[in-house]
């Protein structure tokens, strides 16, 4: 009987850390010892260590360098699928393999792309791909995560391709850890403070070393950060208490795993973190952020801890565990069985068997011999997949690639210097890069909050209240006993890291007349499509002579659509409190002309569609000129007349009812 044939598609490079590789490590050799023909074209960079681990495992790879122009990479792709010629085509992460898809479909070759993870990059591959009027819609698609598959069907109108959630499945080993004797942390997976927070991580293990003098901590992985959690972990006076594998594969792996009791990840976004059901698997309890795709490994308090995003609760969470041997032995347990029973390696394999087998008798009239077209034409760039479509490389580009290596380590650390701070602050906002978007805008909110502070007290409602990520400035520094945060039920929907104290239907608070002493509505009033239906709920539920404080953009994008409403003019913002009941109004911009121009380029440098590396370059030439016009702001006020232009609004408004 003839075997179904398999094509994938993978880029490899040395010392490659990325979740699709280490999930092809696993799962395509297995596919062939289920009996399947698998072979992958892998695109390289210097060269292919992976590649070669897959041919010495029964995989058959077609190599070659990395083809930065998009059409050529398609063009080679299509060569080598008519020599191919597969029963099953998946691109997964490549983009110019899902271009191909078009032509290779045609001849009833089913198709089927990936969505791996919840950030910008994957989310615009998958929507591009899965559109149904699309020429280069995919035949299926693959999600590591229930929470992703249910984005996309809500995200994608009509979607008529089959969708299958796939996580990148485990092998479970036989030795694990039994959560008995000493303790040691560890987190697993890339060295980088993007997306990953390596750094927070570090100097958390560092706090911890300081609580606890039997603990031990490691880093399981490589990265581009590895040298400044080197750092401060060597000058912290616990060195001798820290280790750095560095890349560990297979049996190495897993038996360095099982040295550890309790893994740390507390990553901006992810899928279904494969290093993470690596740990669980090992016996390690996690503790980790709150996050969709973690949250379907994670089961709070069950099979693992999660946190809020904040250095205080990770180290509560992980003090408890240290603590509590029972309780660290009982999670272990569950998040061993959890992943046993959902995220196995087998588990993976089955799904896969079963999409592969329905798409094969879907396409099976349609199959035809595969010939690769003369020529191709590609859309041009577009907003939704950015950086996916790459033509020929500039001269600037070969330059840069035949730059000594450690010059370019030099420059690449200059560039990047800023990336090394989290940018996911609300309260004290560094002026960095990665922040010129928003800096103004936080920091001039940060400066209306202060300015409310004396006004605000007793019991607070934040009405509108998202992540209160003003709580506990507001409890500190304001005379405020008790914070109650409101946000529309919709809010669950769109965002499920919202957690509000309570919810209400956008008509009646739960809450009774003359409950609260204070409130805030921090850039809300632009997302209620009756602001007065809003303002006379907070009016009724205020006490007599009580004090709301509001905020409003006025220069700002689009967002939260379709749920982004309006932008007020002083003038009637003014009328709509008035009308609600309010009296002593008082309304102040959070910033003139020059403060407009700053938040214009910071919001076009990081947010308007361009090319990753333009953006790169473009970021630190325009931050001077950004510091420069926001101290040039600060000299002037701003009166409300003709001409005049705002960042966005602030104020007071009383209920003055005796």
């Amino acid at each position: 009987m003839k075997k179904t044939r398999l094509l994938f598609i993978l880029y490899d490079r040395p010392n490659y850390p990325g979740g699709p590789i280490i999930n092809y490590l696993r799962v395509l050799p297995a596919l062939v010892n289920r009996g399947y023909d698998v072979h992958v074209l892998v695109m390289y960079h210097l060269d292919c260590p992976n590649a070669r681990s897959l041919q010495e495992r029964k995989v058959i790879t077609h190599n070659t360098p990395f083809i930065v122009d998009s059409k050529q990479a398609v063009k080679w792709i299509l060569k080598q699928i008519e020599a191919i010629q597969p029963d099953v085509f998946i691109p997964d992460v490549s983009t110019p393999g899902c271009f191909a898809g078009k032509w290779v479909k045609a001849a009833g070759i089913p198709v089927i792309n990936s969505h791996r993870s919840d950030d910008e990059n994957n989310w615009g591959k998958a929507l591009y791909f899965s559109d149904p009027g699309s020429e280069f819609v995919s035949s299926a698609i693959f999600c590591v995560s229930e929470y992703l598959r249910s984005q996309l069907e809500t995200r994608v109108r009509n979607l008529d391709l089959l969708t299958a959630v796939i996580p990148s499945g485990v092998s479970i080993p036989v030795r694990y850890n039994l959560q008995d004797g000493s303790v040691s942390v560890v987190y697993v997976g890339r060295l980088i403070q993007r997306q990953k927070r390596i750094l927070d991580i570090t100097r958390i293990f560092v706090d911890l070393a300081q609580r606890f003098a039997e603990v031990t901590f490691a880093f399981i992985g490589d990265g581009p950060d590895k040298k400044a959690c080197e750092e401060i972990v060597s000058s912290s006076g616990y060195a001798h208490r820290f280790r750095f594998t560095g890349m560990l594969k297979d049996d190495i792996y897993k038996q360095e795993l099982s040295k550890h009791n309790i893994v740390v990840l507390l990553s901006e976004y992810e899928g279904v973190p494969g290093s993470l059901m690596d740990s669980m698997a090992s016996g390690l309890v996690p503790v980790c952020s709150r996050y969709p795709g973690i949250e379907e490994l994670v089961l709070d308090g069950e099979t693992g801890i999660l946190v809020h995003d904040r250095k205080e609760a990770v180290v509560a969470a992980v003090s408890m565990l240290v603590l509590d041997p029972g309780l660290r032995k009982r999670i272990s347990q569950n998040a061993r069985r959890h992943i046993i029973e959902k995220f196995s390696l087998e588990n993976t394999l089955d799904k896969w068997e079963d999409l592969i087998r329905f798409l094969v008798e879907q396409y099976r009239e349609k199959k035809s011999i595969f010939v690769s077209p003369n020529d191709i034409e590609l859309p041009s760039m577009n907003d939704v997949l950015k950086e996916h479509i790459m033509k020929k490389p500039a001269p600037f580009h070969w330059l840069y690639s035949h730059i000594p290596m450690g010059l370019k380590a030099f420059l690449k650390r200059l560039i990047n210097k800023d990336l090394n701070i989290s940018s996911d602050n609300f309260l004290d906002v560094p002026f960095i890069e990665t922040n010129l978007d928003k800096y103004v805008m936080r920091t001039s909110i940060k400066r209306s909050l202060d300015y409310a502070l004396p006004n605000l007290h007793g019991r607070l409602l934040d009405a509108g209240c998202g992540k209160m990520p003003y709580r506990e400035y507001i409890l500190k520094n304001a005379a405020v006993q008790e914070y109650v945060g409101l946000d529309i039920e919709n809010a669950l929907i769109y965002d499920e890291n919202i957690k509000p104290d309570s919810t209400w239907d956008g008509r009646v608070m739960p809450f009774d007349d003359n409950s609260f002493d204070s409130s805030i509505a921090i850039e809300v009033l632009e997302h209620c499509p009756e602001p007065e239906v809003f303002l006379k709920e907070v009016y009724r539920v205020l006490k007599p002579n009580s004090t709301l404080f509001f905020t409003v953009p006025f220069l700002w994008n689009l967002h939260e659509v379709p749920h982004d409403e309006y932008r007020y003019t002083p003038f009637a913002l003014e009328r709509h409190l008035r009308n609600s009941g309010f009296e002593d109004i008082v309304i102040k911009a959070t910033g003139g002309w020059h403060a407009s121009l700053a938040q214009m380029l910071g919001l076009w440098v990081r947010r308007a569609p361009m090319r990753p590396v333009l953006r790169k370059y473009l970021s630190p030439l325009i931050k001077p000129i950004i510091g420069w016009l926001i101290k040039k702001d600060a000299m002037y006020s701003v009166v409300f007349s003709e001409s005049q232009m705002v960042t966005g609004l602030y104020g007071l408004a009383k209920k003055n009812v005796s």
